[in-house]
C-alpha cells in the first residue's frame, strides 16, 4: 500500500481569522497535526471526474511505499493532492467508473490555489480570493528515502 503522511495544521470552521482559498470558508488554526492515509483514501469518488483532494497549508507531505519513499517540504506551507490518476484523465473521462488507474502515484504541488468559482456554473471568484500574481518565486526540496528493515 502506498501512503501519504502530512503535517500542517488542523482546521476547525469557526469565523475568525483565516479565510481557505478554494471554499472561502472561514477557519481557525487549531492545532498541528499528523496524519496518514493511503493514496486510494485520499480520493474523492465524484460521478463527473475532477481534480479533488487537496491538502493547504502543509508543512510537508511524505509518500511511502513498502520499501522506498520520498518527503517534500517547501520554504513556505504549500498544498498539494495525491492520486492514482494522472490530471489527464480525470479531464478525459466523463465518469467514475471509467477511470483507469495508474500504476503510479501522482503527487501535485502548489504554491497557490485560485478560490472556487469559475463564473461557469454561478458568480465569479471574489477578487480578494483570486490568485494573480503573475511572477513568483517558490521552491520545494524532494528528499528520497529508504525504509530500514529490522532483522
Amino acid at each position: 500500500h502506498r501512503t501519504v503522511s502530512i503535517i500542517g495544521n488542523l482546521l476547525q470552521p469557526v469565523a475568525e481569522e483565516k479565510m481557505h482559498p478554494k471554499s472561502g470558508k472561514l477557519w481557525k488554526l487549531f492545532i498541528l497535526f499528523h496524519f496518514h492515509k493511503t493514496v486510494c483514501q485520499m480520493h474523492e469518488d465524484y460521478i463527473r471526474p475532477q481534480e479533488n483532494g487537496s491538502h493547504f497549508d502543509c508543512d510537508y507531505v511524505e509518500l511511502s511505499g513498502r520499501q522506498y519513499g520520498l518527503m517534500v517540504t517547501g520554504e513556505k506551507r504549500f498544498s498539494f493532492n495525491v492520486s492514482k490518476y494522472t490530471q489527464e484523465e480525470l479531464e478525459r473521462k466523463n465518469h467514475n467508473f471509467e477511470l483507469e488507474p495508474i500504476d503510479s502515484t501522482v503527487l501535485c504541488l502548489d504554491y497557490a490555489l485560485n478560490g472556487i468559482g469559475s463564473n461557469s456554473c454561478g458568480p465569479k471568484v471574489i477578487e480578494k480570493y483570486r490568485f494573480l500574481e503573475t511572477r513568483f518565486c517558490f521552491s520545494f526540496k524532494f528528499i528520497p528515502f529508504v525504509k530500514e528493515t529490522i532483522g
